[in-house]
């Protein structure tokens, strides 16, 4: 058992994302409880799903998600575009990889517990229909799962 496979998953994630360790990063998002990976710094986990959208979709969905929780539970109104951006990705990894039911779960949970903030609730769904546009920061994200 190599390091990167004991460490905790905050450490392993951050070198896995920097060596481009694609495959045990995978499998170190997949075994995390998302008590830790929403313990991650934004910083240290953004990049991880952008290197794993067409390898390994399930795990990228599962960061994006996360990223996107980190922003709506902490009420940034001015980042919930980001939300939405990163609940876009979510859902095209989650569909290309099928696995219709965890978007499934993902739509419920939103629709509980964020339903009233103005910008879910006008945008959320067209992020569940697809019809979503995303920002610019996100578009390179989507590279090898274009819609065209």
């Amino acid at each position: 058992m190599t390091y990167l496979e004991r460490a905790i998953p905050a450490s392993a994630i951050e070198v896995c994302v920097a060596i481009g360790e694609r495959d045990l990063l995978a499998k170190r998002i997949e075994a995390a409880t998302e008590q830790q990976l929403r313990a991650m710094s934004h910083y240290d986990t953004e990049p991880a799903p952008k290197m794993l959208v067409a390898y390994a979709p399930k795990a990228a969905a599962r960061i994006f998600h996360i990223l996107a929780l980190r922003i709506l539970d902490d009420s940034k109104s001015a980042y919930h575009r980001y939300a939405l951006d990163h609940l876009d990705c979510a859902r095209e990894c989650l569909v290309n990889a099928g696995e219709q039911r965890i978007w499934d779960r993902i739509v419920r949970e939103i629709s509980e517990k964020h339903c009233r903030k103005p910008a879910i609730k006008n945008a959320f769904p067209a992020v569940i229909r697809g019809r979503w546009i995303r920002t610019e920061t996100l578009t390179s994200a989507r590279s090898s799962t274009s819609r065209e």
